[in-house]
């Protein structure tokens, strides 16, 4: 730790789990670090879910394919950002069955919701 003058000091901080950590001053004053996860980042999650799920609504109740292709395709990107991003609160294979669920999910109804509307099509 350099301390740059009487009141600030800089140092690396080397810990990512969540949690408080307690350090101390060469002075004696001891103070505290609180590693927490963005609360912007869970609304986010939290609106893209709620869209997703007004898409797929949307789309059963008019049976149209338009609003599923899209649910679909927003859930595959979920699935890249959680790919990149990944959470704080899971190890890095949960993140990645999580992003696979996700992947699964969405290709499938894209590929189910566009095979129907081409049966449809041909009829």
């Amino acid at each position: 730790m350099s301390q740059l003058n009487d009141f600030t000091c800089n140092s690396t901080f080397n810990q990512s789990a969540l949690g408080t950590y307690t350090f101390s001053y060469t002075t004696g004053d001891s103070g505290s670090i609180v590693v927490e996860e963005g609360t912007n980042m869970i609304l986010l999650w939290y609106f893209a879910i709620v869209v997703i799920i007004c898409l797929y609504t949307a789309g059963f109740v008019t049976r149209d394919s338009t609003f599923m292709n899209l649910g679909s395709m927003g859930l595959i990107v979920m699935g890249i950002f959680i790919l990149i991003n990944g959470f704080s609160i899971l190890d890095n294979l949960m993140t990645r069955m999580l992003a696979l669920v996700f992947w699964g999910i969405g290709f499938y109804m894209l590929f189910r919701v566009n095979m129907e509307s081409y049966k449809e099509s041909l009829d």
